[in-house]
This record gives C-alpha cells, structure tokens and sequence, in this order.
C-alpha cells in the first residue's frame, strides 16, 4: 500500500468506545490546531505530531484524535517507520459512527532526539458491521496487507513527527497547578536570598573563629598549668632530697 515501511508500535491497547477526547497540548502560543478530513474520519492534528523536549532520559507524549463522520462503522490501524522508537495506543481499533477515539503517541526514553525522522501512517475502512471482536479486526488487517484488492478501500494518511522545545502554559496543567503559568522570574526577591545565605554563612564563620580562639585559649591555658606543675615536682623534689640529708646527718 506504501513504499515507506511503517509497523505498528510497541504497545497496543485495547478502544474504549465512551472515552472522551482531552484537548490537545499545542508547542507554543503562536502553534494553531489542524486537521485532515477523510473520506471516513476526522483527523486531528492533520499534518504533524508534536513531542515537547522534557530531556533526553524522559518520555513525552501527542495524542491523535480520530473522529468518525461517516455513517458506518470504520475500523483504523496506526503504523510507524520505527516501533522501537513509540509506543502507540491503541494502535488499532473500531469507531462507530459519530464515534470519536484518541491514540496517544509516546516517544520511548532516550530516541527524542532522532524521533523527527520518522513517520506515521493512519489507515481507515468502513465496515459493513461492526466486529464482533479484537481477534476480528487483527485478521482484518492481516489480510488488507496481503490482499491488493482491499487497497482502494483502505484510506491513508501521513503524519510527521516534531520536536519542540516550548510548551504553552495557558494549555498544560504541568506541574504549575491549573491553568496558571509559573510565577515570573524576580531580580529583586533572588538577591534577598542571596544576601541572606551570605549572612547566614557569615553568622556561621563568626561561631568557628569564636571556638577556634576559645581552643586557644584553653591550649594556652593547659601548657601555662603543665609548666607550674613541672616547676613545683622540681621544688618539692629539691626540698625533700635536702630534708633527707638533714635526716641523716643528725
């Protein structure tokens, strides 16, 4: 169907059919939504996928939404030009008519950097009725890869993959709570701090040299006792010795 060699990801999970499609998470304030209109689905974003940089050791995450406008059943299957690199879920399923399906992306730790590279591949079919079961859908697309007559009712669409360093605040809950952006970086308030760690560390400085003098004195103290007590073993040394020889004089 496609020269380009796309396979499914790393993971597959199962659809849920009631689930809800979160808003997806633009780059950057300046970034609009796009979308692809099909001959079955809607297609969200329609022209790229767009991984936020969060560093090289951690995952990150897009989410593609699938809406069907058509009013049958169509089944889709999302394949990529490196499985090792993503994980994809569900990277197959069925969507009812009106029906909607999201299928998140995520980059596996430590292949952000050469993720740009690749590619995405959504493919689509109606279906006469829905499947009766996953089993069905996996012999589906088992035989649409063999079967060259399947090829003009499966419909194909390509996604490239982004890499960007920002993220819009206004967008991303984050770690910042809500929908409210970090508080901005304050010249003022950093300096307050620095000055008082300077004090601190300087408080702490004062104690040292206090102990340091404190010894001294003690050391002083210590050598000034052990010379007096020298001075008196030698006094009473020479007294006894002359106490003696009186002794035995008489």
């Amino acid at each position: 169907m496609t020269n380009e060699n796309y396979s499914s990801g790393s993971a597959v999970a199962r659809s849920d059919r009631h689930e809800k499609s979160p808003q997806r998470k633009m780059p950057n304030a300046s970034a609009e939504p796009t979308e692809h209109q099909g001959r079955h689905l809607n297609i969200q974003p329609g022209d790229q996928l767009v991984f936020v940089n969060k560093g090289s050791d951690r995952e990150t995450s897009d989410i593609i939404t699938l809406t069907n406008t058509s009013n049958a059943f169509v089944a889709f299957k999302v394949k990529t030009t490196a499985p090792e690199k993503f994980r994809v879920k569900p990277s197959f399923g069925c969507i009812e008519p009106a029906g909607q399906r999201t299928v998140e992306i995520t980059v596996n730790s430590g292949f952000l950097t050469t993720a740009q590279r690749d590619k995405f591949l959504i493919m689509s079919r109606a279906l006469e009725e829905a499947p009766q079961s996953q089993n069905e859908l996996i012999e589906y697309w088992q035989k649409a890869a063999t079967d060259d007559s399947e090829e003009e009712s499966v419909e194909q669409h390509r996604l490239r993959c982004c890499i960007s360093l920002l993220e819009n605040n206004s967008n991303s809950t984050g770690d910042h709570g809500g929908d409210h952006p970090p508080a901005p970086y304050s010249s003022e308030s950093n300096a307050v701090v620095i000055l008082e760690k300077l004090e601190a560390i300087n408080i702490k400085v004062d104690r040292l040299m206090a102990l340091q003098h404190e010894s001294s004195n003690a050391s002083h103290f210590a050598s000034q006792w052990n010379i007096f007590t020298i001075g008196f073993a030698i006094i009473v040394l020479y007294v006894g010795i002359h106490l003696i020889k009186v002794v035995l004089s008489v």
